[in-house]
């Protein structure tokens, strides 16, 4: 009776010991693994993370529950998923970041005239326009700032105070193109470097008795791109559809390989996002790749992922970032409907996704210099200034 006793004793502290050593495990794993993805640690560490509590708490348990047998074989089995899983976690990603990795944020493209970036387009002699007051106030979609930096440079008077971005008393703003619709409207801009007004721009300019004013300065195209190694060199728009609809999910449909296609998007708020919605034409998009980033106080949260060059991916942009990528030979830009992207293509036309890049001004502008700038962006050394930004000129003389 009495080693009845010890045994049911010694049974109930080793239920009493394991419990303990559970709940105990549980909190701490709990709390190392939320702290772990809130600080945005990578999957890899959780996943060794998991392994350490696991083998930690097995041991013990091992140990209260005197399974000396069960302890080797668990220490192979776990030294060896740790080993497996390393590799596998370290392979993968020296492979993923290998491949290039291309973004058309033009956050990047944000410069000040005079600032001696080399990023800014420039004239081989002084230009023939020097405005030295009643400077037009200007303002510019991102991806047009570039332009506008150019021209300021090339004709405004040398100042390293007066055109920053985001001041709203700078000379030169890139507020992004439904600010700039609204400054046109209110009358705090001038000029704004803009693609053509949405309906309901038209209606809130009309609204106030005003009216948009467009000058065509620039070209571009909406371009499509992919692997140097993929054999597909043209689609349809049609296919184009089809494959962000996800309709067509195979290369292989539109006369290249088997493998399945992985179509990158943009975030919604871009122009080239923009594009591709319009370009949909009513169509479903499919869900955009994503990825995971470090979010606000270190947090992971999710985004579209950039462009990466994988062998069946397709990415999308503008010529005028493009002009950057084609450097890369790597990446390949594709034809759409049998016409190729060229400068010359979209100048004329025959390019099936051009469109135009507008000075916008309206009927109750007041500013004395304001026609004879824009007569001057249409001029020789104006329209070179295009060229070298990397647009098409509207006009090739």
């Amino acid at each position: 009776m009495g080693e009845n006793s010890k045994s049911l004793k010694k049974l109930f502290l080793r239920i009493v010991l394991t419990l303990i050593v559970v709940i105990v495990f549980a909190a701490l794993g709990f709390t190392g693994l939320f702290l772990s993805a809130f600080v945005g640690i990578s999957e890899f560490y959780i996943f060794f993370q998991i392994i350490f509590w696991v083998a930690l708490f097995s041991f013990i348990y091992c140990k209260i529950w005197q399974r000396t047998w069960f302890k080797a074989r668990l220490l192979f089995a776990l030294l060896g998923a740790v080993v497996i899983g390393c590799v596998a976690t370290y392979s993968y990603e020296a492979y993923d970041a290998s491949i290039p990795k291309i973004r058309d944020s033009s956050e990047e493209g944000l410069y000040m005239p005079f600032s001696g970036s080399f990023r800014i387009a420039r004239l081989d002699a002084p230009a023939s326009l020097k405005l030295e007051s009643d400077l037009p106030r200007l303002d510019c979609a991102t991806a047009l700032h570039p332009i506008a930096v150019a021209f300021v440079e090339a004709t405004y008077p040398h100042s390293k105070e007066n055109y920053h971005p985001y001041e709203e008393q700078s000379l030169l703003r890139a507020s992004k193109t439904p600010n700039v619709y609204r400054g046109l409207i209110n009358g705090t801009v001038d000029i704004g470097f803009l693609a053509s007004p949405s309906k309901e721009q038209e209606e809130a300019a009309r609204k106030e008795g005003i009216e948009f004013q467009t000058t065509p300065i620039a070209m571009d195209g909406f371009i499509f791109f992919v692997n140097a190694k993929n054999p597909v060199d043209n689609l349809t728009i049609e296919q184009i559809q089809g494959i962000y609809s996800g309709e067509i999910n195979r290369w292989s449909i539109v006369g290249g390989n088997s493998d399945r296609i992985r179509p990158f998007q943009r975030d919604s708020g871009s122009g080239s996002q923009t594009a591709l919605v319009r370009l949909m034409d009513g169509k479903v998009l499919r869900p955009a790749p994503t990825e995971d980033t470090r979010g606000g106080m270190g947090g992971i949260i999710q985004r579209t992922a950039d462009y990466k060059n994988y062998g069946n991916a397709l990415g999308f942009s503008f010529r005028f970032y493009a002009t950057e990528m084609v450097k890369n030979e790597e990446i390949k830009l594709l034809k759409i409907n049998g016409i190729a992207p060229t400068e010359e293509n979209i100048r004329n036309g025959t390019y099936p996704l051009s469109y135009s890049a507008y000075a916008v001004t309206t009927n109750q502008g007041t500013n004395p210099n304001r026609e004879k700038f824009i007569e001057w962006m249409l001029s020789k050394e104006g329209q070179e200034l295009v060229r070298r930004t990397g647009y098409t000129p509207i006009r090739s003389e």
